[in-house]
């Protein structure tokens, strides 16, 4: 609704157009699908990998017709299984926004911004096609205080649906049109690897989704509910774990979430809110 509203708006820079349409995992995700389809293959050597350059190849007028062809939300989902979408697209937005936040100045923070956001598209897939067993992953990773020891995603993903996340994922990608490069850098770092210094600028982003994907997902565990010292401990341990290879400060990671909450939280205001 947003997105129709502003492309009615005259002289609306492309930068605050593409602003609005990351705040939607949806709508990106569809603008980076079309365009990177076979009819602009000729103006993207390498693929389309911002929001901002599709803007510029669709035509502010062109994104109209992206927005409105979205299918409505929840679509066939139940009422409890939309808040558990619900709140793994907030999880999943606030890992972009912090991943943005971390993101050096030599490089490009929108690149980063949709890399977290693709390093959660396994978990976003699965929760809107498949919610009960998206539920049964959930349990099995994040199970009741008492009980069993919690499996890796992967292993719980394989025991469940017979596939990882992250290759459900990379396969969606693939099919929409993004090269290797995009492919390597949204594959989540191993939580079960030890985190090493990036050999290219691939690597980089790749680091800096992954521990923004994990901060988000400590911040939202149910150690992290338990109150603020047992978050504050959950997030100290992915910051430490990547410390050495993205030189974070001791709260740089913690700021970062902080920051990220607060602007998602801004952004899910109603329509008649934010106007």
């Amino acid at each position: 609704g947003r997105v129709s509203a502003v492309v009615a708006m005259e002289q609306q820079r492309i930068d605050e157009m593409a602003e609005l349409i990351i705040q939607d995992p949806a709508l990106a995700f569809e603008l980076l699908r079309q365009v990177n389809a076979a009819q602009f293959a000729a103006h993207a050597s390498g693929g389309v990998t911002t929001v901002r350059r599709a803007v510029q190849l669709f035509g502010v007028q062109g994104l109209r017709p992206v927005a409105n062809g979205l299918r409505p939300w929840p679509g066939a989902l139940s009422e409890t299984n939309a808040v558990a979408l619900a709140a793994s697209l907030r999880e999943a937005r606030v890992a972009a926004h912090v991943a943005r936040t971390l993101c050096p100045a030599d490089m490009d923070g929108e690149e980063a911004f949709l890399l977290a956001l693709l390093q959660s598209l396994g978990t976003l897939l699965v929760r809107y096609h498949f919610p009960e067993e998206a539920e049964q992953i959930y349990r099995l990773v994040d199970p009741e205080p008492g009980g069993a020891r919690g499996m890796s995603e992967a292993a719980a993903a394989c025991a469940v649906i017979g596939v990882e996340l992250d290759a459900l994922a990379m396969a969606v990608a693939r099919h929409w049109g993004f090269d290797e490069t995009v492919l390597h850098a949204m594959r989540r770092v191993s939580l079960e690897a030890p985190v090493r210094a990036p050999d290219h600028r691939a690597d980089t982003l790749r680091l800096l989704a992954s521990a923004a994907v994990e901060a988000a997902a400590a911040m939202a565990s149910r150690e992290a509910r338990a109150g603020a010292s047992a978050a504050a401990a959950a997030l100290a341990r992915v910051s430490q774990r990547y410390a050495r290879a993205l030189v974070l400060g001791q709260n740089e990671l913690l700021h970062a979430v902080q920051q990220a909450q607060r602007s998602v939280d801004a952004a899910l205001r109603p329509l008649d809110a934010a106007a």
